[in-house]
């Protein structure tokens, strides 16, 4: 896996959404509020890198982000990255992606025995195009009988782990993120008449962007129309209160949500991946010697 320029997606939509700024531009801006939203506080910047280690399983919230240019060598920013991941007992890794400022990194790290894996595509969308009036009408959408509820960071990270079946360190971490935010967000879930939780999604809010995060569906009611709801109540939510472009990630191999994401006129504008040695933070050296 090679850097790519925003030429690598030639459907990618921007008047509409985006109508006063270049391609370049808007993915660059949509990279800003996406690390924003998914802020940590174990983090440091270091010679145009932002160096992420929290706990949990998600990977962007445990790795280094290139955010500018450099300009010490790459041996002695690997050093530093390596010795600040070991001292954490956290694997080094590296996410890129193909706005990158630093076009030669990507390679550089292939060459240094750094595996390519989990590209990811960031997708935008317009809420102000006329199209956006019809796919957020919920009238006749599934699950009308259903009702969105607004939770707090420690019950929404409970919500959202225990479908996804995560551990009570994995929660509380969760949590303590999501309560450290400083966007605004919307932690929602969907109950059912039985009030048995079947979906939930978060919305991060800055500026007119507001970022989806957090999609879960309970494994007994996937494919039956509940994203679909929460997606559209965050949106129409986020709407109301001046956003006026959206995003969200999504791997490029998840055809469902892909599929769903379109139907709203989400259109992929940039991707990204990582790149982490094939051991964990073994003694073998990632810098050269």
């Amino acid at each position: 896996m090679t850097s790519a320029s925003t030429a690598a997606f030639p459907n990618t939509a921007i008047s509409p959404a985006l109508p006063t700024m270049s391609p370049e531009a808007v993915c660059a801006r949509l990279e800003e509020a996406a690390l924003n939203a998914t802020a940590v506080r174990e983090q440091v910047l270091h010679d145009g890198w932002l160096v992420r280690g929290a706990p949990g399983p998600f990977r962007r919230m445990r790795c280094v982000n290139v955010i500018g240019a450099s300009a010490g060598s790459l041996d002695r920013r690997l050093r530093f990255a390596q010795a600040w991941f070991a001292e954490r007992q956290l694997p080094i890794q590296f996410r890129l992606t193909s706005i990158c400022p630093d076009d030669t990194l990507d390679g550089e790290l292939a060459d240094r025995g750094f595996a390519a894996e989990s590209e990811t595509r960031v997708m935008a969308m317009s809420l102000t195009a006329p199209s956006a009036d019809i796919v957020l009408n919920p009238v006749g959408r599934a699950f009308a009988d259903a009702r969105i509820e607004v939770l707090d960071a420690p019950a929404f990270a409970a919500a959202a782990g225990d479908m996804r079946g995560s551990s009570a360190a994995d929660i509380a971490a969760h949590a303590g993120r999501l309560s450290g935010l400083a966007v605004a967000i919307d932690m929602v879930v969907l109950r059912d008449p039985a009030e048995q939780v079947i979906a939930c999604g978060m919305a991060a809010r800055e500026d007119d962007l507001v970022g989806i995060f957090d999609v879960v569906t309970h494994r007994a009611h996937r494919r039956q129309g509940a994203a679909r709801r929460v997606v559209t109540a965050l949106l129409s939510a986020a709407r109301s209160r001046g956003a006026v472009r959206a995003y969200l990630q999504v791997e490029p191999d998840n055809v469902p949500a892909r599929a769903l994401y379109a139907d709203y006129g989400f259109v992929d504008m940039y991707a990204y991946w990582y790149r982490s040695l094939p051991q964990a933070n073994d003694a073998a050296p990632t810098a050269a010697p």
